[in-house]
């Protein structure tokens, strides 16, 4: 992809927008996995038969290797429901259509908050001020673990380099309005140090984010074929 389409600056405030596993609020599958997480793992799922995970597509690679690298780690049994995007996915969770799903923090906090579903684990490197209460991936089954969805902003190969500054130049403007910065932080998403939302920076994340779950699909065995 990097070499096909140059970057321009990182969306770094939204790069860092951590995932939440939210699960049906159903007191049966709420009490079994709190006290598996309590203990450090969640094994206590597969008395349940496995667990009915939704993911945002068979395209959203990080979707399904998030969830198969969880399962693997935790030692339980799920199947993934793919959903044409979030929104559907999380109607099922709240209807008990399917169990749970791992979505990004700023669609699923209001639903968190208005307790239509539960927050079980983040996966931030350390707990949310939104969700002081709900552990870290790290502090349960993936230690060291840390992931966030991110968008970046990319031009077709060929772009004129004044074409590429002039977009730079009105995306740092814009992260600079303190009223738009503080309206995503609400949202639990993290901002960049000035640094990272450069071109370079995208290109450097891009090429670590392919690596990184290119590896995650090679150990849980997923394919896309």
């Amino acid at each position: 992809m990097h070499s096909l389409f140059p970057p321009l600056p990182l969306l770094g405030a939204f790069l860092a927008a951590s995932l939440v596993l939210a699960i049906t609020p159903g007191p049966a599958v709420f009490y079994i996995v709190t006290r598996s997480v309590s203990q450090g793992r969640l094994s206590g799922l597969a008395s349940v038969g496995g667990v009915a995970l939704g993911n945002l597509g068979n395209a959203i690679g990080a979707s399904l290797g998030l969830a198969a690298l969880f399962a693997a780690s935790a030692g339980i049994r799920i199947s993934q429901v793919p959903y044409k995007g979030a929104g559907p996915a999380l109607i099922d969770v709240i209807g008990g259509q399917v169990d749970g799903i791992f979505d990004q923090t700023n669609t699923a906090l209001p639903q968190i908050k208005e307790a239509k579903v539960r927050a079980l684990a983040v996966t931030s490197k350390v707990r949310l001020p939104q969700l002081k209460d709900v552990p870290t991936l790290a502090e349960t089954v993936l230690p060291g673990f840390e992931a966030s969805t991110w968008y970046g902003i990319y031009a077709p190969k060929g772009t004129p380099q004044p074409v590429l500054d002039k977009v730079q130049q009105a995306y740092m403007k814009v992260m600079g309005d303190k009223a738009f910065t503080d309206k995503l932080a609400e949202q639990a998403i993290q901002m960049l140090p000035p640094e990272q939302y450069t071109g370079a920076a995208l290109g450097r994340h891009t090429e670590a984010e392919v690596a990184r779950w290119k590896a995650v699909a090679a150990k849980t065995n997923i394919s896309l074929d």
